[in-house]
């Protein structure tokens, strides 16, 4: 059986001085058995396209806040870095998922995207914006559990963990606000704040507010989020 090629968003250095990505993501894709392959830099939509053609399964990763404007708002002093460049690429090439309907996993800022692409907002900042005892954004080490969510029964996600209260790890100040239309939650915090989100009616369409990334090498439930998905992208004959 071939190994399915999965394509990843580009994280940018700073200044924009070049593409670069966290070898866990890499490892955990080669873990679950399938090939990673790193997106360039990408304006026009018809090379967008032809990227995610390549690919049988997308993963959006990590990365810094995505400008307010495109999901309506005023940028408040409290949101960070913002790069200009990513939130063009990951446009066009959510688009060009979208309409292949190519399995797709959201990491962190990746269900950030997933939601305001598709019509939703964020809170640009968790700590000012939605205020918990819950900690959001954890001090290393990263491949820990630092605080529960929980999956909703029946949804793609509890299907795929097969468990109803899952240890995460937590590294972000924005997060899920309202949920874009069409989507549904299929994971939340202790506090309230959305943690999975999934399209219904898709092969595989899930993205997750932690870094399973960060937790493949002790931690079973990653390791099924990323088999999950590269069951999914399996080559169809």
């Amino acid at each position: 059986m071939a190994r399915p090629v999965i394509g990843l968003s580009p994280q940018l250095e700073a200044q924009g001085a070049g593409v670069l990505l966290r070898h866990v993501y890499l490892e955990s894709i080669e873990g679950a058995g399938g090939i990673p392959l790193i997106f360039p830099l990408v304006r026009d939509a018809e090379e967008a396209a032809r990227l995610v053609s390549l690919c049988d399964g997308v993963i959006f990763t990590g990365g810094p806040d995505i400008a307010p404007e495109i999901y309506g708002e005023e940028t408040l002093p409290e949101c960070g870095m913002i790069s200009p460049e990513r939130d063009l690429t990951e446009r066009r090439l959510f688009q060009a998922v979208l309409e292949t309907e190519k399995p797709v996993l959201g990491i962190c800022r990746g269900i950030q995207t997933m939601n305001v692409f598709m019509g939703g907002t964020l809170f640009q900042d968790v700590v000012t914006q939605h205020p918990s005892e819950t900690v959001h954004s954890m001090e290393p080490p990263l491949d820990r559990s630092i605080h529960t969510v929980t999956v909703k029964h029946g949804t793609p996600l509890w299907n795929i963990l097969g468990v109803e209260t899952v240890g995460v790890n937590s590294c972000h100040h924005q997060a899920v606000k309202d949920v874009a239309p069409g989507l549904e939650v299929s994971a939340v915090s202790e506090d309230g704040l959305v943690e999975g989100v999934y399209l219904p009616g898709e092969r595989f369409f899930c993205g997750v507010q932690w870094h399973p990334e960060l937790m493949y090498r002790t931690d079973e439930n990653s390791r099924k989020l990323f088999r999950a998905l590269i069951d999914a992208a399996q080559p169809r004959e």
